[in-house]
């Protein structure tokens, strides 16, 4: 019988960063759940399978884990979304495009828009909460803003407003989006995402050199 080397041990770093996870993922379940004022750190501990204090070695409150779990779990999955779409695309087939691979994220884990909706509630009790979600949510559209400016002057367009509203109109229909299909994954197609971001796009920009004329 041929013996089998033992298991390679992990690293400090490694051990962290799986700890890490570990208290993500489980917050992530215990938010969706349950709510978040209604989750303690300590269940959360209790469910990942570790103490209390391992809570507070990786995060400093209950809003700061929720913040990583919005960011971590959810907004990387989200920007990463943009790497998957081929900039060199004709530019309503990105949309298109885009707007397929939202849905597949948002069907694939629907929890990441649970616990938004969790937090956004709780933000007007808790002014912690709130103020780290504007913190947060101001980083997120400056790097949609970036994304967004970079892949517009490569397809020939210009917008013919600030970027900002552009950015919040698609927020919104993704959040939209994400609310009406965490009800009925039929109320919204598919096909209809992206169509409703090329419409966005249609109506806040244009081609470079436009005349008007479509």
């Amino acid at each position: 019988m041929v013996s089998q080397p033992p298991p390679k041990r992990l690293s400090r770093t490694d051990r962290k960063q799986q700890t890490r996870r570990r208290l993500l993922e489980s917050a992530a379940e215990l938010f969706a759940a349950k709510g978040y004022a209604q989750t303690g750190l300590d269940e959360i501990a209790e469910k990942a399978g570790m103490t209390k204090g391992a809570v507070y070695s990786n995060f400093t409150s209950k809003a700061d884990l929720a913040l990583a779990v919005l960011d971590e779990l959810a907004l990387g999955p989200a920007l990463a979304i943009f790497s998957q779409v081929d900039a060199g695309e004709n530019f309503d087939d990105q949309h298109l495009h885009g707007g397929k691979l939202l849905v597949e994220a948002m069907d694939t884990s629907s929890l990441w828009f649970q616990v938004e909706l969790q937090c956004a509630l709780q933000a007007g009790r808790d002014e912690e909460l709130r103020s780290r979600l504007r913190v947060r949510d101001a980083a997120l559209r400056s790097t949609l803003a970036a994304s967004i400016a970079a892949r517009m002057e490569k397809a020939g367009w210009a917008p013919t407003v600030d970027l900002g509203v552009i950015v919040a109109a698609l927020l919104a229909v993704a959040s939209g989006i994400a609310l009406q299909r965490l009800k009925d994954p039929n109320s919204v197609p598919t096909e209809m995402a992206g169509q409703l971001i090329t419409a966005i796009y249609r109506h806040f920009a244009e081609p470079v050199g436009d005349t008007g004329e479509q």
